[in-house]
């Protein structure tokens, strides 16, 4: 009896769990024709009911429909630009990196490290020729110390009808033709914000006149080689193709785009040297007379530099350029020597620093920091070991109104850190310094110090006349 029971209790169970068996089976065919499984890109059975939109799965994306590549920014990059009486020298920054990179834009020439271009241009039978090809050819008109006609406004006349303007401007359009090529291969084409600064003698950027002149010249330059305008200005480009575009650009009625709009600007460039140096990890705040000597000019400043990161930024005190460069010393001019030059030199570093003096002299607080002086050497013409040394041993003749105190004064030469010479690395320790205006200036304006300009230093009244050195030659004024 009770075997009869558990197997009645065992066949129920069985039947139970074929039962559930079957409800599940019947269950998933039926799920299975509501949502079947199709391969992807099979159509749908025609007897298919249709189903609402939500309940229609997203298609893969096609050739057709799927979204475009979202464009990659643009690299922005900033060129320093630094236009020499004798030669020209750029570097460039992608924004916010820490080492700049030096650019070779021309063909190695004789007498130049091979980072500098020629400041030349030649113009033989309606043809213009730039930089290296300048200075070896043959024939024609030769345009030397372009920048010292800028600054006189005149040089010898000839029969090319060319203004000193209008020559820097093509010789700097064709320089900007070679950026945008370097841009080109370094990064791909099209693929760069660029701005330009450009360095100006600061009586150029202080006088409105003559820093719009500098404005010009650098718009017609940059529409030509890196605006929306381009043109081909290339090595033995015909002058009469070029002429329309100079009498376009270079018309004083021709409008200069805003500051705010702009993708470049003319920096005073005694400024940049502090700019180049304030990146450096040892520089200390103090007053630094800037004597900056090229091949036809040497720009004198006298500045007074925070300390990095401060808030007081860089105070000119004076500043002025002489018509007294490297060519000079190389070939003195009748009834000149190296001696007589060397005196004027000197005679023109005491007039700066006394010049600047004057506006801090009446305050105990402000004059003491005139005690210590930092003499920054920059520029070709200053690497004469002669000059140097004369520099080194004059601190009573620079430093007048502190004589037998004490006093603080030392000469040094500024070499950029962090720059990527490349080709041009065999030159980094022996020319280096050539470079720290064109590396000051691969700094985004918006990253340099407060600047104070001369006229904005206030003139102190009253000042006590300051006692002469014992040289025949001192003039302070």
């Amino acid at each position: 009896m009770r075997q009869l029971i558990h197997m009645s209790i065992r066949n129920l169970l069985k039947n139970l769990k074929k039962r559930l068996v079957r409800r599940s089976a019947k269950s998933g065919d039926q799920h299975t024709e509501k949502s079947p499984s199709l391969p992807q890109g099979a159509k749908a059975p025609s007897d298919q009911q249709p189903r609402t939109k939500s309940e229609i799965p997203k298609a893969a994306p096609t050739a057709t429909t799927a979204k475009p590549p979202v464009a990659l920014s643009l690299i922005p990059v900033v060129i320093g630009l630094d236009f020499g009486t004798f030669s020209t020298k750029v570097v460039a920054r992608r924004r916010n990196e820490r080492e700049a990179t030096v650019l070779c834009l021309d063909e190695p020439c004789p007498g130049y490290p091979c980072f500098t271009v020629p400041s030349l241009v030649r113009v033989v039978q309606g043809k213009v020729f730039f930089g290296k090809h300048a200075a070896c050819g043959d024939g024609g008109h030769l345009f030397r110390s372009l920048k010292v006609s800028l600054l006189t406004g005149s040089f010898p006349p000839t029969d090319v009808g060319l203004r000193p303007d209008e020559l820097v401007a093509l010789y700097l359009a064709w320089l900007l033709r070679r950026v945008e090529q370097w841009l080109t291969r370094e990064y791909g084409a099209n693929r760069t914000n660029v701005f330009v600064n450009a360095a100006a003698p600061m009586n150029h950027y202080e006088e409105p006149a003559l820093r719009k002149r500098y404005l010009r010249i650098i718009n017609a330059a940059w529409n030509a080689g890196l605006g929306q305008r381009s043109i081909e200005v290339e090595q033995g480009a015909s002058l009469s193709a070029l002429r329309p575009w100079l009498d376009e650009w270079m018309d004083h009625r021709t409008r200069i785009e805003p500051i705010e709009t702009r993708r470049f600007e003319v920096l005073p460039e005694t400024v940049a040297p502090i700019v180049s140096l304030s990146r450096d990890p040892h520089m200390s705040a103090g007053m630094y007379l800037i004597v900056d000597m090229g091949a036809g000019t040497t720009e004198f400043s006298v500045n007074h530099a925070a300390e990095p990161g401060g808030n007081h930024g860089i105070l000119c005190y004076y500043d002025q350029s002489v018509l007294l460069g490297a060519e000079q010393f190389q070939s003195p001019p009748p009834g000149e020597s190296e001696e007589s030059l060397t005196r004027n030199l000197l005679k023109e570093m005491c007039k700066t620093w006394g010049r600047g003096y004057t506006k801090d002299s009446n305050s105990h607080a402000a004059r003491h920091r005139w005690k210590e002086l930092t003499v920054l050497l920059a520029g070709g013409g200053t690497s004469r070991p002669e000059l140097r040394d004369k520099i080194a041993k004059h601190r009573n003749a620079v430093m007048y109104a502190f004589q037998g105190l004490d006093c603080r004064y030392s000469v040094k030469t500024h070499f950029p850190r962090e720059l990527d010479f490349r080709a041009a690395e065999p030159e980094r320790n022996a020319n280096g310094f050539l470079l720290s205006v064109a590396h000051g200036l691969s700094y985004p304006k918006r990253t340099w110090p407060d600047f104070v300009e001369p006229h904005d230093v206030t003139q102190m009244t009253g000042t006590p006349r300051a006692g002469s050195p014992d040289l025949p030659w001192f003039d302070v004024g």
